[in-house]
């Protein structure tokens, strides 16, 4: 929880910046799609499409 009522994450541990950002502050980063394929023990092969900005440009 960030701010007690909004999800988000928190950026810790050995960074020059510690930080935290809530779900609308990663809605406003450049979003990437991804398409996902993978297989599953019980269901077969699954295919997903994933939106969201990069770890490595929010990091």
């Amino acid at each position: 929880m960030v701010d007690g009522d909004a999800h988000g994450i928190a950026l810790t541990g050995d960074l020059v910046r510690p930080a935290r950002m809530t779900v609308p502050d990663l809605l406003r980063r450049p979003q990437h799609r991804a398409d996902v394929s993978f297989e599953c023990a019980t269901s077969g092969v699954q295919h997903h499409r994933f939106a969201g900005p990069r770890l490595y440009d929010v990091l």
